[in-house]
């Protein structure tokens, strides 16, 4: 029998606090698989403009809703472009599904040079203040970055009791 393929999936949402809430404005999705290309395809779909606030994806200088691609490589890279910010804050939610064994993605704030680890299996939030004036606080301020990581597995340590004793006095 043929083991079923398993895609990973990468939702990143726009969001807006409010009060004790979070409030979706837009979002766009990555998603990783053995059949899928790098190139823009049948697969992927285009993200079309709006006239509010606005995430997207962007590949081969494309707006992407929905990115379809290989499984993520050493340093693959998810560029992000946010469009029509108001002077307010803003949060962005990340969450990963099926993410590939060993895999870590980092969120890269360039405007405020912060590296920020996601969550392997949960969603993580990262606050952020957009200045409309100023599209450096928004426009291409952020990236996820793909490393191949190791999975550390403790190993149990002995006691050696001479060795103890001689340390201990």
């Amino acid at each position: 029998f043929a083991r079923p393929v398993i895609n990973s999936v990468l939702y990143v949402n726009l969001m807006l606090r409010s009060a004790d809430s979070l409030l979706l404005v837009d979002g766009t999705a990555a998603l990783f698989g053995p059949n899928y290309s790098t190139a823009i395809d049948g697969n992927d779909a285009i993200k079309f403009p709006n006239f509010n606030e606005s995430i997207a994806m962007v590949r081969y200088d494309r707006r992407m809703a929905i990115e379809t691609r290989p499984f993520p490589a050493l340093t693959d890279t998810l560029f992000l472009k946010m469009t029509y910010l108001a002077s307010q804050p803003y949060v962005l939610s990340v969450q990963p599904v099926n993410n590939p064994d060993g895999t870590q993605a980092w969120l890269v704030d360039k405007y405020s040079n912060i590296k920020t680890l996601l969550k392997q299996n949960d969603t993580t939030l990262y606050d952020f203040t957009a200045n409309y004036y100023d599209t450096t606080t928004y426009m291409r301020r952020f990236m996820i970055i793909y490393r191949k990581g190791f999975i550390a597995t403790p190993v149990p340590v002995q006691r050696n009791a001479a060795v103890a004793k001689t340390l201990n006095g």
